[in-house]
């Protein structure tokens, strides 16, 4: 592990992005190779799949954007009720411009 950490930082900031980028990309591969396996799937393994994708994209949102986001806010606000006021407001902005593209 320390071997891997010294390699990486030799590398220059460009080096370092391509290389996130390109673990990610193979974490993606590798985790739909899965797909490829199974011949069909019923209506009902669907169902559980996409309920178990969203119940983690659901996770990843809010312990990864909306509670640093409610940190931040309150740091600012220095009031919890209008830190939350404003990552509302900003989840929002953000739905709105999302839909508009």
């Amino acid at each position: 592990m320390d071997t891997l950490i010294e390699s990486l930082s030799g590398l220059s900031p460009i080096g370092l992005g391509l290389a996130g980028s390109l673990i990610a990309g193979l974490g993606t591969g590798v985790g739909a190779l899965p797909m490829f396996l199974i011949p069909r799937l019923t209506p009902r393994i669907q169902d559980v799949l996409l309920a178990f994708s969203a119940g983690i994209m659901l996770a990843a949102t809010f312990f990864s954007l909306i509670q640093p986001g409610l940190d931040a806010a309150a740091v600012v606000t220095e009031h919890p009720g209008l830190a939350a006021g404003l990552v509302i407001l900003g989840v929002l902005f953000g739905a709105a411009a999302l839909w508009a593209i």
